[in-house]
């Protein structure tokens, strides 16, 4: 079966119809890091400068 330019047009789905799962697990991981990454430099900064380990 195939398809001509006017049926091409009106497929809709998958990836290119909006924000998926996939997605929304990427950027969730991703704040996670990006917190854990800042925890970590911000501890040692304080224990650098601080002399203090929490």
């Amino acid at each position: 079966m195939e398809l001509d330019s006017k049926q091409l047009i009106t497929i809709y789905g998958g990836a290119t119809g909006g924000i998926s799962a996939t997605m929304l697990n990427a950027i969730a991981r991703g704040v996670t890091v990006m917190y854990s990454l800042g925890k970590a430099f911000g501890s040692a900064i304080r224990y650098v400068f601080g002399k203090k380990y929490c």
